[in-house]
C-alpha cells in the first residue's frame, strides 16, 4: 500500500466526518511528508508517526485502505498521548523508556 499524504484530500476526507470529529477539520493537525519519520500499520490501516517537542506521537489523522480515506485518530488529544508510553510497550521492540529508542517501529496486534 502507497498512499500520497495530499493535505487537500485529508482534510476533504476529514470534513466528510463532520459531527465525529472532536476538532474542526481545517483545524486537525496534518502531517506533511517531510514531517513523517515512521509509517506503521498493515493491509488496512496506516498510521504516522511524527516528533513534536523531542517526543513521538501518532498523527491525528491515518489511511483506512478499506474505505480508501483520511481519517480522525485522537484528533483531540494526540499530542498528549505519547507514542513510545502508549504503545510502544507492546508495538515496538527492543523499547527503552529512558533513551526514547526501539530496535523496530511497529508490529501488529
Amino acid at each position: 500500500m502507497n498512499v500520497v499524504l495530499d493535505g487537500k484530500r485529508i482534510r476533504d476526507d476529514l470534513a466528510r466526518l463532520g459531527d465525529k470529529l472532536k476538532v474542526p477539520a481545517d483545524q486537525v493537525y496534518v502531517p506533511k511528508p517531510e514531517d513523517v519519520l515512521y509509517t506503521i500499520g498493515g493491509q488496512w490501516k496506516q498510521r504516522y508517526i511524527v516528533r513534536k517537542d523531542d517526543e513521538l506521537y501518532i498523527s491525528p489523522v491515518h489511511y483506512n485502505a478499506d474505505s480508501d480515506r483520511f481519517e480522525n485518530y485522537h484528533e483531540a488529544d494526540w499530542d498528549k498521548r505519547p507514542w513510545l508510553k502508549n504503545c510502544g510497550g507492546c508495538h515496538a521492540p527492543g523499547l527503552d523508556l529512558e533513551a526514547k529508542t526501539f530496535t523496530e517501529p511497529g508490529v501488529g496486534c
